[in-house]
Formats: C-alpha cells, sequence, structure tokens
C-alpha cells in the first residue's frame, strides 16, 4: 500500500521550547488515522507541519507522488476556522466554487440539505455558531475529490448524530483522513489506525483501536487514591494501571483477579468499561 506521508524524526521548537521531539509516522493510502491527545500535546503544530503552514527545526515530512505540491487535492480543515467574516454561507461557498472551477448549483443540490445549511445560507459567516462554521468548512474540504483529507478537531460543537453523518460523507468523498479529534470513543469505531501523542513524543504503538485496546481486559476496576496504601500500591506495580487525579485505574477485569488484590486493601470502587482513553492515559503515565 502506497505512503501517501512519512514523516521523519520531526522536531519543532519555539522560544526554546521544544513543541514536537522526534516524531515519526506513516499515513498509507486507504487509512482513518487517528491523531489523540490532549490539548496542548502538539497535535494541530503537527498538522501545521505536515500542511507547511510552518517548517521545522529538523526532521522531514515526505509526501506521495499523489499529493500535489500545492495541496490542490488535499482537503483541509483547520482547528482555527479561517473564514471571511463578511461573506454569508452563500457566498462564501459561491467564492471557492469559482475557485475551484466546480458548479456551485451542483453543490447546493448535493450537499446543502445534508449539511444543514438551507436555513444558514443567507447568513455572515460571523454570526454562525461555531458547530455551523464547522460545517461549512467541512463542505468546503470537500468541494471538489480529494487524494486526502487532513482534519484538525474536525467535529468540535457537532452533536453525535450529525458527527456520524459527516463520517459516513467524508469516506464517500476521501480514502485516505488523517485527522485529530476530542472524540475519543468514536475513534473506536471509525478510525482504522491511531497515534497518541503526548509533550510532543508519538507514544505507545501506532496501530488499529482494535490492536491498541486487545492488551487489556474489556474492564477495569477504579479505585479512590485517597484509600490507597503502600502496600497496594507495591501490589500495583506488577499490574497494569494509571493514576489520573483522584483515581487509580486497574485495567484488570474482576474475574481476572482485580477484585482480589483490591479488597484485600479497600471496598471503595467501580467497575468502568475499557476505551481507548484509557490507553492513551496508561502509556502516558510511563513517561512519569
Amino acid at each position: 500500500m502506497e505512503k501517501m506521508i512519512q514523516i521523519k524524526d520531526l522536531h519543532y521548537k519555539v522560544s526554546n521550547k521544544e513543541i514536537l521531539k522526534g516524531v515519526d509516522l506513516e499515513i498509507n493510502e486507504g487509512d482513518i488515522f487517528a491523531l489523540l491527545g490532549v490539548n496542548g500535546s502538539g497535535k494541530s503544530t503537527l498538522i501545521d507541519l505536515v500542511l507547511k503552514d510552518i517548517s521545522p527545526s529538523k526532521g522531514e515530512v515526505i509526501y506521495s507522488n499523489k499529493i500535489s505540491p500545492k495541496f490542490d487535492n488535499v482537503g483541509v480543515v483547520y482547528d482555527k476556522l479561517p473564514l471571511f467574516m463578511v461573506f454569508t454561507v452563500d457566498e462564501t461557498i459561491k467564492y471557492f466554487c469559482a475557485i475551484y472551477r466546480t458548479s456551485f448549483k451542483e453543490i447546493e443540490k448535493r450537499y446543502y440539505r445534508l449539511f444543514q445549511l438551507t436555513e444558514i445560507r443567507k447568513s455572515l459567516v460571523e454570526k454562525l455558531s461555531h458547530g455551523e462554521k464547522k460545517r461549512l468548512c467541512l463542505l468546503l474540504s470537500i468541494l471538489t475529490p480529494k487524494e486526502l483529507l487532513i482534519l484538525d478537531e474536525p467535529f468540535a460543537n457537532l452533536d453525535p448524530p450529525m458527527i456520524e453523518l459527516m463520517w459516513k460523507t467524508l469516506k464517500n468523498e476521501s480514502q485516505t483522513i488523517f485527522f485529530s479529534t476530542h472524540h475519543w470513543k468514536e475513534v473506536q469505531h471509525v478510525a482504522t489506525k491511531v497515534a497518541f501523542i503526548h509533550q510532543g513524543h508519538i507514544i505507545g504503538q501506532v496501530d488499529s483501536p482494535k490492536n491498541i485496546l486487545s492488551q487489556f481486559d474489556n474492564k477495569k476496576v477504579v479505585i479512590s487514591s485517597s484509600a490507597k496504601s503502600e502496600l497496594l500500591m507495591e501490589e500495583l506495580k506488577t499490574q497494569q494501571h494509571y493514576l489520573l487525579d483522584e483515581e487509580i485505574h486497574l485495567l484488570q477485569s474482576p474475574e481476572n483477579g482485580a477484585l482480589d488484590l483490591v479488597t484485600k486493601h479497600q471496598m471503595n470502587y467501580s467497575i468502568q468499561d475499557v476505551t481507548i482513553i484509557d490507553a492513551y492515559l496508561f502509556e502516558g503515565n510511563k513517561l512519569r
């Protein structure tokens, strides 16, 4: 399978603060590739580097021959939306249709109802909600056929039914998608590959959500850290776990001995599902 983008030993520094620290990734043709990380982890910076909006301090990004030098066949949605605030929705779409030499009437017929733009078509962009602006930008990213979509937090402020609809539409318009998101649980259902970014590093394995989660049980035991003891923490050293705020998350199901371990020390616990968030936090805690 052809490599669409290869990211090699990528570093980015601003005023002696290193934002990215040796990032290596490959986005292959056909990937629905999710970049997951908390705020400030380096997601948007990495996307800016891939799009050549900024230059790396070290390292390189290598593009497939399928990606044009001007990114004409790459659809983009930024987290900070670069729109003309004094244009209406109609004017914005007509402007970009003229640039891309595509039919506004065809776009209107095909997408306006789908993207829920009909009721706001005469509204100024500056008057739109953040979710409405997102829907507009998502449409602009697919006005013409794309080899690759690069999306930075594309579904912020959209409700779950709209997100599901947008995913169905985007996957029909482009075979390969590289995106960052705060909708972690959704990633388990749509992504073919996931990379975790934490404090500028790629952590853990880059793999499918299914394979990443296969290293854990499907249930976990969550314990109040206020009840932790030195003996409990000593026993947890050999177990998959992480600390978060006032809780200990033991990534082991009750059936596999987790309750036996916990109830020897205290009875205040809950049982929860293990998700992709747990995998990220577990890997991040290794760096402490």
